[in-house]
């Protein structure tokens, strides 16, 4: 009999301890971080735009009131609206910046880089100019355009990063989350990659910690410094963000995601879903975004 008594006492624990992991990483109840404004730790975000007209509203609003500073760069190419709508974003905000980048910059795995094209047009050259417009002392934290990002899931993890700070800033963090497809009219997951951030393409770091980016065959690679004790990781367990990409790059080519078969396409998870509705889907209706309608 106690034996059963027992077992049943530890369901009930990991029912109640899965209840509060739940709650902690979906409640739509978080803290004001109004540390960011006034404490020596700056986090500033990094946005890199390029016709992302679709996301760039909602993804600027969930992190509105976030950091510190918000730097903008594009390059100066024609686009689809984007540049204009983040101009006027940015005239109510004091603490967003937009830098132009002189040079036109080829895509991710676009099939010139097999041909060494001049070093002003590749995404390493564009990001080094990002980076000139951060001191060494700030936090950098990468943004990417077409990713909406959860507002309170960023916020607990600067205050997580501000607190160890106090002792030692010595980290690279990586920031994961949902790496979702726009496909045929639905909002589904990369069954092969269903979770992105893991190698700190989207990351949280010091700029002195930076040494540069270089040029790989198919898209720019973080370098780091060298310094024996800078530690690496990532926030286990918790979604950042979600990805909106209509577009499928890989090795020099790129195809609409619609033109992925069923079989490699996956539907969210119930606390997903509770996910995208809480943070994501309110986003994209207030910015009237045409993924506003997508079915999950």
């Amino acid at each position: 009999m106690y034996r059963y008594v027992k077992y049943f006492a530890l369901f009930i624990i990991s029912c109640f301890l899965s209840y509060l992991y739940f709650k902690e990483n979906i409640s739509p109840t978080f803290p004001t971080y109004t540390s960011l404004y006034s404490g020596q730790n700056k986090f500033v975000a990094f946005v890199r735009v390029k016709n992302e007209i679709k996301t760039l509203e909602a993804c600027l609003d969930s992190i509105d009131g976030v950091f510190h500073r918000i730097v903008l760069i594009h390059s100066n190419e024609p686009d689809d609206g984007s540049i204009e709508f983040m101009n006027k974003w940015c005239q109510k905000r004091p603490y967003c910046e937009i830098h132009e980048y002189p040079h036109a910059v080829l895509p991710s795995n676009d099939p010139r880089y097999q041909h060494n094209p001049p070093y002003q047009n590749t995404l390493a050259a564009y990001y080094n100019f990002g980076l000139s417009f951060f001191e060494p002392e700030d936090w950098v934290v990468k943004i990417d355009a077409d990713q909406i990002y959860i507002t309170g899931a960023l916020i607990q993890a600067l205050q997580k990063i501000d607190k160890k700070a106090q002792n030692a800033d010595h980290y690279l963090l990586g920031i994961t989350g949902i790496n979702s497809l726009v496909w045929k009219g639905r909002l589904v997951n990369d069954k092969k990659t269903p979770i992105n951030g893991l190698e700190f393409d989207s990351f949280i770091v010091k700029r002195k910690y930076i040494k540069t980016f270089t040029q790989e065959p198919y898209w720019e690679k973080l370098q780091l410094v060298d310094k024996p004790d800078l530690t690496k990781g990532v926030f286990h367990r918790m979604v950042f963000w979600f990805h909106f990409s209509d577009q499928i790059k890989k090795k020099y080519t790129q195809y609409s995601a619609d033109n992925i078969p069923a079989t490699d396409i996956s539907e969210f998870t119930d606390p997903e879903k509770k996910l995208y509705r809480q943070w994501i889907l309110p986003r994209l209706q207030k910015a009237n975004s045409p993924y506003k309608d997508l079915a999950i």
